[in-house]
């Protein structure tokens, strides 16, 4: 059975401070792996690998959560660089922004939760609260406490806490197939949902 590795999200036209950080981050390969400026996104829900024929079902379960969430077309901004796994005790995985206010992108995902555990086999959701953020790098070696690698990556969090990183606008929700390759993932835009300009009240 053919299947394919799927994940819910909002695309990011990266706005020229984030592409300046992009910038920063690639001087510090190939401890860190930048993501592609032109694969930024704010993930909604990781599918992980599901049969290529359940697509369509899964395709309209995206469209009926983006209505039932009522949200309208929105910029959100950006809220300083910051690291996954948050609070210090664990090396860091991902370096990633964060936002001002997430409360749109919080009921996009809770309606894509409610539409997709309801599917016929479900995908049940998953065992951790959703945490909105705009990955930027992965951590390729993650830097024991005390290294150079500890260091740099403690130093560009200091760096970049406050720079003017931007905004999201929030105006499609895309259903993507991402394939893993030696040079990176190559992401395949399956459908799309847009979001309307205003609601009706």
């Amino acid at each position: 059975m053919a299947t394919l590795r799927l994940f819910i999200a909002v695309p990011c036209t990266p706005s020229p401070g984030l592409r300046q950080v992009l910038a920063v981050l690639n001087e510090h390969r190939p401890a860190l792996k930048p993501v592609s400026a032109e694969q930024l996104h704010v993930t909604l829900r990781f599918l992980g690998e599901q049969p290529e024929s359940h697509v369509p079902a899964i395709a309209r379960a995206m469209q009926q959560a983006v209505a039932d969430a009522a949200v309208s077309k929105v910029t959100l901004p950006f809220h300083g660089l910051m690291a996954l796994p948050p609070g210090g005790r664990r090396p860091p995985r991902t370096l990633c922004v964060g936002f001002k206010d997430a409360e749109p992108l919080q009921a996009l995902s809770a309606a894509l939760d409610h539409r997709l555990a309801r599917l016929d086999p479900p995908i049940p959701a998953p065992g951790r609260p959703f945490r909105a953020h705009l990955t930027l790098a992965r951590v390729k070696s993650p830097p024991r406490r005390g290294d150079d690698g500890a260091t740099r990556v403690r130093d560009l969090l200091a760096q970049h806490a406050s720079t003017n990183l931007g905004q999201l606008t929030v105006e499609t929700v895309q259903l993507i197939a991402s394939q893993l390759t030696p040079q990176g993932p190559v992401h395949r835009v399956l459908d799309a949902a847009p979001l309307p300009s205003s609601l009706d009240c």
